[in-house]
């Protein structure tokens, strides 16, 4: 009997310098790439119409996750303040962009500095679970 599955999965990664003197060269490049993952997370639920997005982040890309993850609820919040402003002025909002309905995120090794991530813990509220 074939096994049935409900899930994709997709990788993200980008190329370390390898050096431990180019580590500030490869955190600004982790941080810049954040645009992109949530460029990439927001296409991704329009094409598949994902009802759970399930992410799991190594080193320096936790940083670049829980950015894109801060930068995704300010869209929505945007985006939502646009569609009561249009209705209050009695115009038709803009389709909205697809939520992206995350789920668990799992941060291995991550490389994020404590003050950095309790200020960037608001953003756990808009997911299921976090380890």
């Amino acid at each position: 009997m074939p096994v049935q599955c409900s899930s994709i999965s997709q990788h993200s990664s980008w190329p370390s310098s390898g050096s431990l003197t180019s580590y500030t060269y490869d955190a600004a490049s982790a941080q810049k790439t954040s645009a992109n993952l949530r460029r990439f997370l927001t296409v991704l639920v329009a094409r598949t119409s994902a009802k759970r997005v399930n992410i799991m982040a190594h080193g320096l890309g936790a940083g670049a996750l829980l950015r894109a993850i801060s930068d995704l609820k300010s869209t929505e919040a945007t985006a939502k303040a646009a569609d009561a402003d249009a209705a209050a002025k009695g115009k038709q909002a803009p389709p909205p962009a697809p939520t992206v309905p995350i789920g668990e995120v799992m941060l291995v090794s991550p490389d994020v500095d404590r003050d950095a991530f309790v200020v960037s813990t608001p953003v756990s509220g808009r997911l299921q679970r976090l380890t």
